[in-house]
């Protein structure tokens, strides 16, 4: 069966062990869905909450910041290719503040094709406590 590995943490290792929200999204999200998401974000506690995502397209990139930007604990789960990646300034004042934890994941099966996506959000979803309730909010605004 093939699966994800972590093979790198960066940042503060207590964040795996919160409650957290899993949130993805598809590259093909509407717009129109942003502000019941970014509303959610708004509404989340610091103290409480904790966030997994990826910043694979646009709008998990806009979360991304946006949870940085709100010094919500944000999981950033990323494939083997990030690691040379350059930080811009606010992921080093997150890491710095212990709000941040990145998990570098790698496919078990190196030379396989297809299904990395899907794979890490599996992976995601399998150590997640729930999704977030936008979506189901989303949906209502198709």
């Amino acid at each position: 069966m093939l699966s994800m590995k972590v093979i790198k943490e960066i940042g503060n290792h207590q964040l795996i062990e919160h409650d957290k929200y899993a949130f993805f999204t598809s590259h093909k999200a509407p717009m129109k869905w942003y502000d019941a998401i970014f509303d959610w974000v708004e509404s989340l506690d610091r103290d409480m909450d904790c966030v997994m995502c990826c910043n694979t397209s646009e709008m998990e990139d806009e979360i991304f910041k946006a949870l940085l930007w709100c010094h919500i604990p944000t999981i950033l789960v990323v494939m083997d290719e990030f690691v040379n990646y350059n930080y811009d300034e606010v992921i080093e004042k997150a890491l710095r503040n212990n709000s941040l934890l990145i998990i570098v994941l790698k496919r078990d099966e190196e030379h396989g094709a297809g299904q990395t996506a899907y794979l890490r959000n599996l992976w995601m979803a399998e150590n997640a406590s729930a999704a977030p309730l936008p979506f189901q909010q989303a949906r209502k605004l198709r």
